[in-house]
């Protein structure tokens, strides 16, 4: 099977990507413990930065996020807490 085709199909994406289509959650944090907070940095470089203006780059933070959980696959994450 290729890439493509397995990225088409719903499987990991690139720069931290959903897989499934569950838009509240950023993956890719392997170095992280469950239940540690991630820093702002690698937070914020899960996210594709697009064009130079500044007022295209995500203003995030930590605390809009969970602590790091583990799906049922073993890939680590964190979910955006809803207001």
């Amino acid at each position: 099977m290729s890439l493509k085709k397995f990225n088409r199909r719903g499987g990991p994406g690139r720069n931290g990507a959903t897989p499934g289509g569950k838009q509240d959650r950023v993956y890719g944090f392997k170095k992280y413990k469950v239940g540690d907070y991630v820093s702002e940095d690698d937070l914020e470089s899960k996210f594709k930065q697009k064009g130079d203006n500044p007022k295209n780059y995500p203003q995030l933070s930590v605390q809009d996020y969970s602590t790091v959980k583990k799906d049922k696959l073993g890939r680590k994450y964190v979910e955006h807490i809803k207001d």
